[in-house]
């Protein structure tokens, strides 16, 4: 791939080759392509939601959290007397380019989130919120379902940034022309 350097103090502004984006003729049709591409059926769904549990042993994630969080899921369900059950990738079936990776469910309408942070590592969790290590400790809480809230603030931002940004930059890249990427509009 064609990359451009944008000028700088070293190299200055002349022979600097600047790359247009695609036209929006050419963007249509890879955006297309690409959603079409993306959008899975409901068994598609949950075949990929069962094939990513255990997503917490991938050996992408850091390896203070592999080795802790596991502890911290059972010490989570001995204090509190839950059983979390694992979980993988959900998608959102209308919002398809949405998803989530819980660490847990626990019934049919809560799930788990663990974090152990590396910068909390050899301390008991109440001397590093006490350090400013860890903001919280054992925070279980439910939080309910706001399908009002979900659809009119939380959905129409999260599309307002896929859509116009963050798929632009999948579908042509400005980054490695040497661009700035696009940003929302304010």
């Amino acid at each position: 791939m064609k990359r451009a350097a944008p000028p700088d103090e070293h190299y200055g502004t002349e022979n600097v080759v600047v790359i247009p984006d695609c036209s929006e003729e050419e963007y249509s049709k890879k955006e297309k392509e690409f959603l079409v591409a993306l959008k899975k059926t409901p068994e598609e769904i949950q075949r990929i939601e069962e094939q990513t549990r255990g997503q917490a042993n991938n050996p992408l994630c850091t390896r203070y959290g592999r080795r802790n969080e596991r502890r911290a899921l059972h010490e989570f369900q001995e204090a509190h007397n839950l059983i979390v059950e694992p979980c993988g990738l959900f998608i959102d079936e209308e919002h398809y380019m949405l998803g989530a990776t819980p660490d847990g469910l626990v019934g049919t309408d809560a799930c788990v989130e663990i974090k152990c942070p590396a910068n909390a590592a050899d301390m008991h969790p109440k001397d590093a919120i006490l350090q400013k290590k860890l903001n919280m400790l054992n925070c279980a809480m439910k939080i309910y379902r706001d399908d009002d809230f979900w659809n009119t603030k939380i959905v129409t931002q999260l599309r307002e940034f896929y859509f116009k940004c963050l798929l632009p930059e999948i579908i042509d890249p400005r980054s490695t022309r040497g661009r700035e990427i696009r940003n929302p509009p304010r």
